[in-house]
């Protein structure tokens, strides 16, 4: 299945309130006048440099990345959003090609690690998972918008507490 049928199909199945929502707030990201978005960083930039956590505690450092070669960063709101999952899954099936490119592929998300993978599971991945506490990369790179005050309750109402989720209440 293509990830476009397959981000419909995730649409198609969560409450109407909810994806009312989400489409409001993807509208208003993607929204030139809101302001959102534009100070993300652009094709030629220089990236900001990060050292960010994996699942195990371990620090990874953009520049020792860079140092190996090109690396594609993908930043996610994180596993709870079927969205997101679909476009991981996405580039996990897309990862054999990106190797084959001599690059590094790492997606960063602000949600905590809460100790749910095991070792096991930790080894079997085969992209760069690392948390970014408080948007704080996120943000360097422009990328930080503020959940409006009515999705945040629709979002708690739908079993999503993003402030346990993140371990943080921004």
């Amino acid at each position: 299945m293509s990830l476009q049928a397959e981000l419909s199909s995730i649409e198609n199945t969560l409450p109407s309130d909810l994806a009312a929502s989400i489409g409001t707030m993807v509208n208003r990201i993607v929204n030139a006048n809101s302001g959102a978005g534009t100070r993300a960083q652009k094709v030629g930039d220089d990236a900001p440099s990060f050292i960010l956590s994996d699942a195990r505690g371990n620090a990874t450092a953009l520049r020792a990345l860079l140092m190996q070669g090109p690396v594609v960063l993908v930043f996610y709101r994180g596993r709870w959003c079927p969205y997101c999952s679909a476009e991981l899954a996405a580039y996990q099936l897309a990862l054999p090609d990106i190797k084959a490119c001599k690059t590094s592929l790492v997606a960063i998300s602000p949600e905590a690690p809460d100790g749910s993978l095991t070792e096991d599971e930790i080894d079997a991945l085969s992209l760069e998972i690392l948390s970014d506490p408080g948007n704080q990369t996120a943000r360097t790179f422009g990328l930080v918008y503020r959940l409006d005050d009515e999705s945040r309750p629709l979002y708690e109402r739908n079993g999503l507490d993003l402030g346990k989720i993140n371990d943080d209440e921004s």
